[in-house]
């Protein structure tokens, strides 16, 4: 999916948040303004909020180091 202005802006201003000058946080962020494409995560919404937020995500985020 194309990344909006409005993604691309939000994307600029976290670059300059202090909690996220991690490199590899960095480097994401470049590679989203890079490649101007998103992802929406709507479709995990059928098994919940909660299974998004406490197993879904930390699971990918332990994946690539993050967490």
């Amino acid at each position: 999916m194309t990344a909006s202005d409005e993604d691309m802006n939000r994307a600029n201003d976290m670059k300059k948040k202090p909690w996220l000058q991690d490199k590899q946080w960095q480097r994401e962020l470049n590679l989203f303004l890079k490649r101007k494409e998103k992802c929406e995560l709507d479709a995990f919404f059928k098994h919940g909020f909660k299974y998004l937020a406490e197993t879904y995500m930390p699971q990918k985020l332990r994946e690539v180091g993050l967490i």
